[in-house]
């Protein structure tokens, strides 16, 4: 099954991310009236709707597609989005972010995401973190609850992973 994360998502592919063995398109053909299928989509649109629009996620990661991708993503779904392409841009943004989480990719080029959330933490960043990466190393997993990550992803994941965990942030975090 593919990744849910690129550049072409739909409303529909973040509301019903695809079954075992099903591609993307057949989500557009399934057997439901017109009048369901609408009532499922406005829905299943409202209640993200109303989780999101109190939050911002700020999102770091080197690869300019991922990230335009992930803040598509989270801007369709209702979430404000703040876009970083290094660590040195993300510390100079703390003091007027309006991050709620943020969304940090563990390999930044040559830098390390599990440092920068360090430094965040050590400027006095005490939103929820939420590593992502490509990497089956379980040291970096272990080394990112170590400092305390709210949320752990392995690239490639599927939409409704990424949503889930912001979820269960922003339910442990409320504003």
């Amino acid at each position: 099954m593919p990744p849910v994360v690129c550049n072409s998502l739909t409303k529909q592919d973040v509301h019903k991310p695809p079954m075992q063995g099903q591609s993307r398109s057949a989500l557009h053909h399934r057997n439901l009236s017109g009048a369901e299928a609408q009532n499922r989509t406005r829905k299943g649109r409202a209640e993200l709707l109303m989780a999101a629009q109190r939050y911002t996620i700020a999102i770091v990661d080197d690869d300019p597609s991922m990230l335009k991708a992930l803040g598509r993503l989270l801007a369709e779904v209702g979430y404000g989005v703040e876009l970083f392409t290094s660590p040195v841009d993300v510390l100079s943004a703390v003091p007027t972010s309006k991050a709620n989480c943020i969304l940090i990719d563990c390999q930044l080029g040559q830098n390390s995401g599990i440092e920068l959330a360090r430094q965040l933490t050590a400027s006095g960043f005490e939103f929820p973190i939420i590593f992502m990466t490509a990497s089956d190393d379980d040291s970096v997993r272990e080394q990112a609850m170590a400092i305390g990550c709210a949320g752990f992803l392995r690239k490639p994941f599927f939409a409704n992973q990424l949503l889930e965990a912001i979820a269960n942030v922003s339910a442990r975090n409320p504003l």
